[in-house]
Formats: C-alpha cells, structure tokens, sequence
C-alpha cells in the first residue's frame, strides 16, 4: 500500500509562493522540524526579516544605512533664513552611504524612491539638496562619483501626505530593495 504525504509539494510551493510576493525580503530562513522518529516534518516559512532604521543594507554597489528619520513642515536651507513650506509634510531620511564595488560610482536623488503602505510612491523632492548642504551633509548630485570605501553623510527628503504610514525607502540602484522606515 502506498501513502501519500500530502503536504511535501504542497508546502514547496507555498514557500516558493511567498518569496516571490516578498520582492523586498532580506532573508528567509526555513525550519524543519523532526519527529521523535527522525522523520522530517513539512518546512515551514520562518518570519521575513526586513532591513529597517539603523541596518546596513549592502545591495548592489552601495551599503546603505539609514541613521535616523525627520518630519518637518517647514525646512530652512540657507545661512540667510530661506525656508520652503511642504505642500504635505516633509519626510526627511539621514544617510550613510558607502560605495562597495571596486570603482568610483555615482548616485543621486533619482536613485531613492518613498513608498507607503497605501502604494503611493513619492519622489525625493529637490530641496533636499540646499537642505544638505546647509546641514552640512553631501548633497547627492547626477553627476558626483563617489571612491570605494569612503562614508557619504547625506539626506534624502520628500514631501509627502501627512497621514501616510507604513513607509519604506526604495533603492532603485539595488533591484528596489527596500528599508522599513518605522512611520
């Protein structure tokens, strides 16, 4: 008589399933666990471990590490008192950026994204850069390469609807990888 275990493919194809609707997943580790008969039970799926504030995030060329996050209504970027106002809320990203690969490479504004919980996506908004330099921070710039090894403190800032939440950092240079930002 032969049987049928039932949950083997089945389960294979769940966690198979579900790493491909994870596009931003870090890792996934799968338990086994055993029976008293040393028999293998079926694998199930550990808890999705996602980057967040404070991790580093080594993807692509860059190791990302956001180091703290800001809302602001009003950001002032000049010596001179010069201000500009949200049209929401300004969300405000504090970064280190280091470059990995083994050449100078750029990166700049167009290469973060802010996404919510909602799918809004937002684009980093232009002040940010005159708000760097007056934080004296980097201004991420299109056409600044960047040396292997050497720390880039930098922001990245986007005006957002004030009510958003769930909101994640996109990095579009490392296949969209994304870091939960807490909000």
């Amino acid at each position: 008589m032969i049987k049928k275990a039932g949950v083997g493919c089945g389960g294979l194809m769940l966690l198979v399933a579900l790493m491909a609707m994870s596009s931003d997943w870090k890792s996934v580790v799968t338990r086994t666990p055993t029976s008293a008969a040393g028999n293998s039970a079926t694998s199930v799926p550990a808890k999705v471990t996602r980057p967040t504030v404070g991790d580093k995030v080594a993807a692509g060329n860059w190791e990302y590490t956001v180091t703290k996050t800001d809302m602001q209504t009003t950001v002032t970027w000049t010596r001179f008192g010069n201000t500009t106002d949200a049209k929401g809320s300004f969300f405000i990203a504090y970064l280190t950026l280091t470059n990995i690969g083994k050449q100078n490479v750029g990166i700049g504004m167009q290469d973060f994204a802010l996404s919510d919980g909602g799918g809004i996506t937002y684009a980093a908004d232009p002040t940010g850069s005159s708000y760097a330099t007056f934080q004296n921070l980097t201004a991420l710039s299109l056409a600044d390469e960047y040396a292997p090894g050497v720390p880039v403190n930098t922001l990245i800032m986007f005006d957002i609807n004030p009510a958003a939440t769930q909101l994640k950092l996109v990095l579009r240079q490392s296949s969209r990888t994304t870091i939960d930002l807490g909000r």
